[in-house]
């Protein structure tokens, strides 16, 4: 499902020696398998995460999904490739001057869907991800961890093979962290 093979991350430094955030990672992480990264701030966690979407391009090394080297990528070929992996952030990422069924549906709208399916896949992801009532409220009015959940349900509403979260509870309490982290699991086994 996801391959990395010797992958290596470097950012100029100005003047100086270039820095390396990401030094020769290898792994292979299996279709259905939930899978960490950890470490302190600063480690690369988020660069590592990058590379898988092909946000971040390695110095070095070959990032593979579902057996498409992602990281030798360009235009509308990427593109495609991305719609296949959803990406849950840290910090959600909301467009606050669209509802939460707007949110939803932009990304539904940018990978083609018909128009006429739309509506109702936008229903059914927010009920998965407890948010029917919501659908027509904006950002502003929603607690952090319903703004997660319209993340969450902006990552997955195309269906996608590759769910990648950075830190996606972070920004929340405990009690929230915890269900936030529930509705994942359910959507792993579920989807």
């Amino acid at each position: 499902m996801i391959e990395l093979n010797n992958v290596c991350v470097d950012f100029p430094a100005g003047k100086g020696p270039t820095t390396r955030a990401v030094d020769d990672v290898s792994l292979h992480i299996t279709a259905g398998e939930i899978f960490g990264i950890v470490g302190t701030s600063g480690a690369g966690k988020s660069t590592l995460l990058r590379t898988l979407n092909a946000l971040q391009r390695p110095s070095q090394g070959e990032v593979k999904v579902n057996g498409v080297a992602i990281s030798a990528l360009e235009g509308i070929t990427l593109r495609k490739a991305r719609q296949r992996i959803g990406m849950i952030f840290q910090h959600f990422n909301l467009m606050h001057t669209r509802t939460v069924a707007q949110n939803v549906a932009f990304s539904l709208k940018a990978a083609g869907w018909a128009s006429g399916e739309i509506a109702p896949r936008v229903k059914e992801i927010l009920e998965l991800v407890g948010l029917a009532d919501k659908a027509g409220r904006f950002p502003a009015q929603l607690s952090g961890g319903q703004k997660q959940r319209v993340g969450i349900a902006r990552a997955i509403a195309n269906h996608p093979d590759v769910l990648l979260c950075d830190e996606p509870t972070s920004a929340l309490d405990l009690e929230t962290s915890a269900t936030i982290l529930a509705l994942l699991k359910e959507i792993n086994v579920r989807l």
